[in-house]
């Protein structure tokens, strides 16, 4: 993996070892990592000053060198100084930098409980959460983020927090006037958070620039810092009192913001030291007024503890409420609440590779950067290579006024619910071809539904220039077949479940799909009804894995139903158990991670075909699904219900006519007859090809449910 250190020849980008974890420890992959303008590129802006400037300048270390000279010799300091000044390659030291960064958990320690793999988090801890692509992190540095938290604003969570801590200690509470002074990345961070906290802020800094972002951010009020009268200012806005409390965030080896502090303060008024700065205290202002004078240690309580950092010792919430972990999920919460606004604080955004690029842009006084973020996961990860590799073609629209529709197969699905469904949204669809095996059928559909002809050979419509989509409704082992000729004749296509019944047929679709700019997309229409969407709105920001039951009530086809057959239609988990799967994975919106299942065997009694079938499913955020697809129950019964268990929420829906919502101030659903989204799905196949909009389902997400639905069939039946 590649990681960023500094070193004497200054920032280098070198390929290391992945780390590995202790028990107490995560591995997460970096998606991005925040380089502020004030702690890593102080050691950088001194560096820029040659050594033997140094030596010119500073009378002591020319005193050093004297001294060197007398006691080891000419030949030895020379060499002292050569190594200093340019070092062999043998010679160089790794010291690695960054200490604020997000990405997604991939392996956890034994004792790790609080975490799962595949979580999304920032870290923090300065050399921990390095500038790396994969690093170690102990778990009281990690905090997981929603999923309205984008990367980009998780990557400034440690940084967050030390503006936090610095507030925390300033001890201000609602209603309070409190001055920040020094407009960098922690001081521009304070002033939204002191707003977010129903402070009066009053920002301060020698930069108009900052001091204009700074209004812009939510400030009450922001000065120019070396304002003659700004102390008259400051108790005009505060009754002639003062600030309660003034937190200094600047980075100057001056004593001046201190000691102006001191005048800006009321009386018994607290000055809190966030940044580096000079600390020659005048002692008149603190003693007169009796000002508290506090330092503020980086995140919070925890900081530079081993046994809390490194050991994962938790203080107890009853004695130290805001630890360092407890004030970084503090600022993930004001993110995912929106009242931060972290894009004005991105001055650039680098990849890894141009790490030295990053630093050399923040210590350019010219372009007064406020911090730039480093990059990983787009350009630099295996994951992200493998799923460029699998990369669906952009998708080509239409351009006639109405999407010109051929329909191959007309069995009863199709007569049932997509052609009364196409006319009833004739705005969208017109309806141009039918095409049955048997030729009345065909004959008396085209005359309902007054297409421009039938015919029994789908070949004519797939050449037909005048049809954009073909809907295919045949039996399933026509499937995959008829769509690879549909796209390789330039149709767009929705073809009826399953998209493919064996692995082959499945990778060939595979291939032609991605290499296709044309739509396709099966026919999963549950996940179109409104009880789906429904859900995935109340799920949307949800905290903990989900825990869903699908049960399927199927009743039993007599053996020589076509569907048995293995040729023709595959069995019912792959012609019929594809629908549910989906519709989990929709609802979970993430991938599966492994599955298993166990079913009934033949008996020769009552249990005929292998449509008896309990699967359990696991994803990659922790959330579990099992679905129950049975042919021996009662028809009585209804049949399909689902219960979804998240975030002490439950959803319970019924045969898709009703939804009970449990724990959530969401209304329940129900509807005078089942809708199970057919025409939704239709609408957005139409907006796909037509509008350009991205699709819901996902080919890839077709590609997994189909693979596991083959997987299992194969299995049961020994293959």
């Amino acid at each position: 993996m590649k990681q960023v250190f500094r070193t004497q020849q200054g920032i280098k980008v070198v390929d290391v070892q992945i780390p590995s974890i202790n028990e107490n420890e995560v591995l997460v992959k970096v998606h991005r990592s925040m380089i502020s303008t004030g702690t890593e590129t102080m050691t950088l802006r001194k560096e820029q000053v040659s050594l033997s400037n140094k030596l010119k300048t500073h009378k002591k270390n020319l005193d050093k060198l004297k001294k060197m000279v007398l006691a080891e010799g000419f030949g030895k300091s020379y060499k002292f100084i050569k190594y200093k000044l340019k070092p062999s390659p043998d010679d160089i030291d790794l010291s690695p930098i960054g200490y604020s960064n997000s990405g997604v958990i991939v392996a956890t320690g034994s004792k790790v409980m609080n975490f799962n793999i595949g979580d999304r988090v920032a870290c923090a801890g300065s050399g921990i959460a390095a500038h790396a692509e994969y690093v170690a992190v102990p778990r009281n540095l990690v905090v997981a983020i929603p999923e309205n938290v984008t990367f980009e604003q998780a990557a400034f969570t440690t940084i967050g927090s030390i503006a936090i801590q610095g507030l925390r200690r300033a001890n201000v509470t609602f209603g309070d006037t409190i001055v920040i002074t020094g407009l960098g990345l922690i001081g521009l961070l304070s002033v939204q958070i002191a707003k977010a906290w129903g402070l009066t802020v009053i920002a301060l800094d020698i930069d108009y620039s900052r001091i204009a972002l700074a209004k812009q951010l939510g400030a009450d009020y922001a000065y120019y810092a070396n304002l003659t009268e700004l102390d008259s200012i400051i108790k005009s806005l505060t009754s002639g009192n003062g600030a309660d409390a003034v937190v200094v965030c600047a980075a100057t080896k001056s004593d001046a913001p201190v000691n102006q502090a001191m005048h800006l303060c009321r009386r018994k008024g607290t000055v809190t030291i966030v940044g580096s700065v000079g600390m020659n205290v005048e002692r008149d202002q603190m003693y007169l007024k009796e000002i508290d004078l506090l330092m503020s240690t980086s995140y919070g309580p925890g900081r530079y503890d081993d046994q809390y950092e490194k050991a994962g010792i938790d203080y107890p919430i009853g004695y130290v409420k805001w630890t360092e972990n407890r004030n970084m999920a503090e600022f993930v919460r004001l993110l995912a609440s929106g009242k931060l606004s972290i894009e004005p604080l991105i001055s650039n955004t680098f990849i890894i590779e141009n790490a030295a690029k990053a630093f050399n842009y923040l210590v350019d006084s010219r372009l007064k950067p406020i911090g730039a973020l480093l990059k990983y996961t787009e350009d630099n990860s295996i994951i992200a290579s493998e799923e460029n590799a699998k990369k669906v073609r952009p998708i080509e629209t239409i351009t006639s006024d109405k999407i010109r529709i051929g329909i191959i197969g007309t069995g009863g699905f199709i007569q049932g619910n997509h052609l009364p469904n196409l006319q009833s949204l004739n705005r969208m669809f017109d309806i141009k071809a039918i095409c049955d095996k048997n030729h009345v059928t065909a004959a008396n559909l085209a005359r309902k539904y007054h297409t421009s002809y039938s015919t029994t050979d789908y070949k004519e419509i797939i050449a037909d220039n005048q049809i954009d989509a073909i809907i295919i409704g045949t039996r399933h082992n026509l499937h995959a077949q008829l769509a690879i000729e549909s796209l390789a004749a330039g149709k767009h296509v929705l073809v009826e479940k399953p998209v493919a019944m064996t692995m082959p047929e499945l990778d060939q679709l595979d291939d032609i799909v991605r290499h296709s700019n044309k739509h396709l997309t099966v026919g999963f229409n549950r996940r179109y009804s409104p009880f789906a969407i429904f859900a995935q709105d109340i799920l949307k920001y949800r905290i903990s894995a989900v825990l869903m039951t699908y049960r399927i009530n199927a009743g039993s086809y007599p053996l020589d139903n076509w569907i048995h057959d293995p040729v023709e239609g595959g069995g019912r988990i792959i012609g019929e158990g594809c629908h549910f799967i989906d519709f989990i994975s929709c609802i979970v919106n993430a991938p599966v991670k492994e599955y298993d299942f166990k079913f009934i065997p033949l008996d020769g009694r009552v249990i005929h075909a292998y449509d008896n079938v309990s699967l359990n499913l696991s994803f990659e955020d922790g959330s579990l699904a099992n679905m129950i697809y049975t042919s021996i129950g009662n028809k009585a019964m209804d049949k399909e219900r689902i219960e979804i268990y998240c975030d002490y929420k439950t959803l319970v829906i019924d045969n898709f006519m009703s939804m009970n919502c449990y724990g959530t101030k969401a209304k329940n659903i129900n509807l005078n007859k089942m809708d199970k989204g057919f025409v939704q799905e239709l609408i957005e196949f139409g907006q796909v090809i037509k509008e350009g909009k991205i699709p819901s389902l996902s080919w890839q997400s077709i590609y997994d449910t189909t693979k596991i639905t083959i997987d299992v069939t194969n299995q049961i039946k020994g293959n």
